[in-house]
């Protein structure tokens, strides 16, 4: 799990881009969670939105594919999200 915030605020797939507006919405810690075997949308994605939201952590899920990305990873994924509500 890495955890940061800031950085960039699009993330491009194809002709579709996802916009983060930093400047708005909530400061609360936020946990990305993205399977690296999204076959709907790159890895790369989750990267930007990690990037793009202040406090935020990333925990990109081996194997994972899309919703829900933890099946295969049910117990560390309830240790991840602990680990991160705990702070």
């Amino acid at each position: 799990m890495t955890p940061r915030g800031g950085g960039n605020n699009l993330a491009q797939r194809g002709e579709r881009w996802v916009l983060v507006n930093k400047g708005a919405g909530s400061q609360a810690r936020t946990l990305v969670v993205y399977g690296d075997r999204d076959p709907l949308y790159p890895v790369e994605m989750g990267v930007a939105m990690y990037r793009a939201i202040p406090n935020s952590a990333l925990w990109v899920v081996p194997g994972g594919g899309h919703g829900p990305v933890f099946f295969g990873a049910a117990e560390e994924f309830a240790t991840k999200s602990l680990e991160f509500l705990k702070g």
